[in-house]
């Protein structure tokens, strides 16, 4: 037994000490799930599966029709593709337009964990001269915390700190131009306002601090690197800036005060997110601390910079509010976002924690045995979500879904809504419809008034909502707690403005669980998921595993309202508030009978000896561009279903006309009895070609 004991260990140690095949074995651990199965296996939904995954399947699958778009017409009836870091070249995009959409997936998750892992360690091991097991600690730690969203630059961004290293101590032409295809690498994985900012910041104080490193030699690369990093992203923060100004998130405002007290609030709420994001390599690191009787030696750059990290996580948002920036433009860019290097800042402490603790090898392994627990608890989460949620095939290759993608017609464009208990709005995006909900970023303020107005019979009896949305709104969903109070079908009425869906042009609603409402026609009649018994429901989940979701009750929405249509009156309304209050108590054919505007946006007057016979064709359809043909013998009002921008512009029959805010989130433009042809097209300033 002995003899046995000393192999094992021996092969251990041979092990760590090729660092790369210990982080091949972790990244496949790590993502085991995802990659077990193939195009069968398991997706991260949250952050992902339903923002960004879903719009870059539509914008790389070509079903967005040919040529550069800076319109997304998919989602939330449109908004701009750039505003939403939806840019080229782009490393998640790059991966779908070689690959299947599942192996995309799996060839950005490998990069993720791998990444993020193996150069933590050889930051440890090369640059700090910590022991492997050191490093490897502080890479499982990095590659496990590092959030998996959109963009993984903080996943590369142990790689950018250690291949920056070797480039100071290379010739000047060759650091240069290392420097520059280093920030084009860089730029590929990251975004441009949850990320690079950070970065940088992070980057200086880790050269200046903990490296020692700062020269003219430095700062000329680190301009190099910036330049080209920054200079990728440049024409999406033009895009953002524009946008941001009648965003949803110019209204988001902060919960902090600029007073002692909330600083005390925001110093409690880094140390929340040091222990969600790094608390194993934390608390090696702090008993290495501990041991050393506070004197860290070579490590105090690493334990400043750790202690920086905490606060400026905590701190971020209480620093926008004193500084005046908690309104207007910069309200929605969140100033915390340091608190994505914590597990980058967190496991290089423990790696100088377990050098600060010499003799202790029980440290290493009860660090690891601790990290492994985690995974397993994530892993447990995440199979739970793979059962009821399901994976790639079973959401993004559903056969119900692509046959009703299969009814889009560019003379007669509609819009779907899902209700969300089992799905999410961005399974219908990647299937080339177009949708009235979804997971965004940045949208217009407008559209979320709108929206508002839409789940408030819901909001006023889950008042977490009022928080949720209210102050967020990223999540445009049909929110609901629980079908459970109604088994047999949820009156979609009693918690959902219909007439207001309608307007927005959506004929289908996507959904799991029966609904009611007497303009909903049940497309393809299924039995009651609670009436099926057991061994039938399990079956059915995972059969659904494999060929696609198919238990599906699709609703036809029989009072939508086409995407372009004409209007007789004009209803004008004092302010903004009066107006959505208006648009909450319409009716159907209120809606119909006029449009309703704000006073302030209005300056055409009444529609005398309003239309008799008007209709309108849709002649052209694609994504940046909408023409229409309009027949009237008298005034009107276009109206467009089509989200608010003001980077759209109108031309009827040749000559600019202006468009108006209809019915507070939508395009109107007056028409008179001798206008034929109308063109929208979308044109934001930053646009090159």
């Amino acid at each position: 037994m002995p003899a046995a004991m000393d192999r094992l260990r021996s092969r251990l140690d041979a092990l760590l000490r090729r660092p790369d095949w210990v982080f091949v074995l972790l990244t496949l651990w790590l993502g085991l799930e995802s990659f077990a199965l193939g195009p069968f296996s398991y997706m991260q939904l949250n952050e992902f599966g339903d923002n960004p995954f879903p719009y870059w399947q539509v914008i790389t699958s070509g079903l967005l029709g040919s040529g550069s778009h800076y319109w997304l017409p998919s989602v939330a009836c449109g908004v701009d593709r750039l505003a939403n870091s939806l840019m080229y070249p782009q490393a998640l995009a790059f991966l779908m337009w070689l690959l299947p959409g599942w192996a995309a997936y799996q060839a950005f998750l490998f990069i993720h964990y791998f990444f993020g892992g193996y150069f933590t360690c050889r930051l440890c091991t090369d640059d700090l001269k910590t022991s492997a097991r050191a490093g490897i600690l502080a890479g499982f730690a990095v590659a496990y915390f590092n959030a998996f969203t959109g963009g993984i630059g903080n996943s590369i961004f142990p790689f950018a700190l250690w291949a920056f290293e070797r480039l100071l101590d290379a010739g000047w032409r060759r650091g240069i131009l290392g420097a520059a295809l280093l920030g084009l690498f860089f730029s590929m994985f990251s975004s441009a306002v949850a990320c690079l900012p950070f970065c940088f910041a992070w980057a200086f104080l880790w050269f200046s601090v903990v490296r020692r490193r700062f020269s003219a030699r430095f700062l000329a690369l680190c301009a190099t690197l910036g330049l080209f990093a920054v200079g990728m992203h440049l024409q999406e923060m033009i895009a953002m800036w524009l946008n941001a100004q009648f965003s949803h998130r110019a209204q988001w405002g902060t919960v902090w005060a600029c007073s002692a007290a909330d600083l005390g609030r925001a110093l409690a709420q880094g140390l929340r997110w040091t222990w969600s994001n790094c608390n194993v390599p934390a608390a090696v690191g702090l008993l290495g601390l501990a041991a050393s009787r506070f004197r860290p030696g070579r490590f105090a750059g690493v334990f400043a910079l750790f202690l920086f990290t905490v606060v400026a996580s905590g701190t971020g948002e209480w620093v926008k509010t004193c500084l005046g920036l908690a309104s207007g433009t910069l309200s929605g860019l969140h100033l915390h976002r340091f608190f994505l290097i914590l597990p980058l800042a967190g496991g290089l402490v423990g790696a100088a924690g377990i050098e600060l603790l010499p003799g202790r090898r029980w440290v290493f392994p009860l660090a690891m045995a601790l990290l492994f627990g985690q995974t397993l608890q994530s892993k447990s989460k995440a199979l739970w979500e793979y059962f009821f949620q399901g994976g790639y095939t079973s959401n993004y290759r559903s056969p119900v879904l692509s046959a009703l993608a299969r009814q889009r017609s560019s003379s007669e464009p509609f819009r779907v809504a899902t209700f969300t208990h089992g799905l999410l709005p961005g399974y219908a995006t990647s299937y080339g419809l177009e949708s009235v909900d979804g997971y965004v970023n940045n949208y217009p303020r407008a559209y979320f008034n709108l929206w508002r107005k839409v789940i408030e019979p819901v909001m006023r009896r889950e008042p977490y909502l009022e928080d949720y949305f209210g102050r967020w709104g990223n999540e445009i969903y049909l929110f609901l707690h629980s079908v459970d109070d109604w088994p047999a079908g949820i009156r979609f009425t009693d918690h959902y403005r219909l007439h207001l869906l309608s307007l927005a042009n959506t004929r289908y609603i996507i959904s799991r669980h029966p609904l009611e409402d007497p303009s909903l026609r049940l497309l393809a009649p299924q039995p009651s998921w609670r009436s099926m018994p057991r061994k039938e429901r399990i079956w059915l989940r995972i059969k659904e595993l494999f060929t696609g979701k198919r238990y599906f009750f699709i609703y036809e929405n029989t009072s939508a309202f086409p995407r372009a249509f004409l209007v007789r009156g004009v209803k004008t309304l004092p302010d903004e508030e009066a107006l959505w209050a208006a648009m909450a108590d319409a009716t159907l054919d209120d809606l119909k009978e006029a449009v309703y505007v704000e006073a302030s946006r209005w300056r055409s007057g009444t529609l005398s000896r309003a239309y008799r016979k008007g209709r309108v064709a849709i002649s052209g359809y694609r994504t940046d561009r909408l023409d229409l043909e309009v027949f009237l013998d008298g005034p009107a009002v276009l109206v467009v279903s089509n989200s608010l921008n003001p980077y759209w512009r109108c031309l009827v029959d040749g000559k600019e006309r202006a468009i108006v805010p209809a019915y507070g989130a939508f395009w109107g433009v007056v028409m008179g009895p001798g206008d034929r042809n109308v063109t929208f097209s979308y044109s934001p300033p930053y646009r090159l070609f």
